[in-house]
């Protein structure tokens, strides 16, 4: 977070207290991750990955 706020200050038209509210948006969007979730300076921020769904076929072997 820290480095998207300098980055956002020094590179860009937008102000660095919009990054908190674009960075919550797109948690909520499933198009980021953060962690901790609460997002602060030391808040580490990656591209979303929905987690391994399970197969159906496994399902059907637990059944027999």
């Amino acid at each position: 977070m820290a480095e998207l706020k300098t980055f956002t200050l020094l590179e860009t038209v937008y102000k660095p207290s919009q990054v908190t509210k674009l960075i919550t948006d797109m948690r909520d969007a499933k198009a980021v991750t953060t962690t901790p979730r609460r997002v602060t300076a030391d808040t580490v921020v990656v591209p979303y990955v929905a987690p391994p769904q399970a197969s159906g076929q496994a399902d059907a072997l637990t059944l027999f």
